[in-house]
């Protein structure tokens, strides 16, 4: 995409693509990936609690929303974590989408 593309973009929150779904939940080891969290994906019933993050904010209205990503890039595998309900709802993951990224390919590597 060219940088003019980019900026006439029109920002929208696209749904992960299924391969990308399956890959992080299958490098997931069925733990969240906030790094302090032992919590599970799926419960004891095989349910699938885990929750799939943006690391940059998916619209410029989240915290870590980057203006120079495309929609595409926003839900590209390097932009998704799996999370439990918990840290998921309280946003609670590394600080810097950086630090983020680098915690979970840490984790599944």
């Amino acid at each position: 995409m060219t940088e003019e593309n980019k900026l006439s973009e029109v920002v929208k929150r696209l749904t992960p693509k299924q391969e990308v779904v399956r890959r992080l939940y299958l490098l997931s080891g069925n733990e969240c990936a906030e790094p302090s969290c032992n919590n599970v994906l799926f419960d004891a019933n095989q349910t699938m609690i885990g929750e799939i993050a943006h690391i940059a904010s998916a619209m410029p209205t989240g915290k870590r929303f980057d203006s120079s990503m495309t929609n595409e890039t926003r839900r590209a595998f390097e932009n998704l974590l799996l999370l439990c309900p918990n840290h998921h709802t309280r946003g609670s993951i590394c600080s810097s989408s950086s630090d983020a990224v680098e915690t979970f390919f840490n984790q599944v590597s």
